[in-house]
């Protein structure tokens, strides 16, 4: 799961996130492609840490519905986490709920740009509101869906059905987290490092190829 994608533009990142325009330039749907999606994530770090610079954008989404804590609070602990299995902050931004983060529910968004101790990047893009609306707007390109790298359900929380998350969860490469019937097979474990305890760790599951 190597990141493919160079040159970290957050400007440019941020025009095309906004934009209301329905298709995603070439460079930005091919970061979407390679991107970890992680819904009901609370403030994990686990997946950063499990694969850091692998995934060239991660993309948290939750409510705070169910969180024991308001999302200020949470990212910040997250952000401190980060720099604790060091990695390095170059960038924060503060987005607005509009272009492909309208129409979502979104409180606070934030776009944060890491680098690792070899210069690597990644961008995270930390969002406050509905996962399925988020998931929707996000990889809506044209009439069809960009299909992410991996799919996180650690939590697992949504009541969800037929939605865009079930059709995703269906087609991805990857899910970190819980794999429902025999389309994919577990490759590996990660330990869990989030504030809720997994002592058992997270499994990372892989689509089996067609025989």
């Amino acid at each position: 799961m190597e990141k493919k994608l160079d040159g970290f533009d957050i400007e440019v990142f941020i025009d095309e996130i906004t934009s209301s325009k329905y298709s995603l330039s070439k460079n930005m749907k091919s970061l979407f492609e390679q991107s970890l999606f992680y819904y009901c994530s609370g403030n994990d770090p686990t997946p950063i840490g499990a694969f850091g610079v692998s995934f060239p954008l991660y993309i948290y989404v939750d409510s705070f519905i169910f969180m024991r804590e308001n999302y200020m609070d949470a990212s910040e602990w997250l952000y401190q986490k980060l720099l604790e299995l060091r990695f390095i902050l170059k960038e924060k931004r503060l987005l607005d709920p509009i272009g492909r983060l309208s129409n979502c529910e979104a409180k606070n968004i934030q776009l944060t740009l890491w680098e690792d101790d070899k210069q690597k990047q990644f961008y995270l893009l930390y969002i406050q509101a509905d996962a399925i609306k988020t998931c929707s707007k996000l990889f809506k390109n044209d009439s069809n869906y960009v299909i992410p790298k991996c799919i996180c359900n650690h939590r697992y929380e949504l009541n969800k059905e037929n939605t865009i998350l079930d059709t995703i969860e269906g087609k991805v490469p990857f899910i970190f987290g819980y794999a429902y019937g025999d389309k994919y097979r577990c490759i590996s474990q990660y330990q869990y490092i989030g504030k809720y305890g997994s002592p058992e760790g997270i499994n990372l599951f892989e689509k089996k190829t067609s025989e």
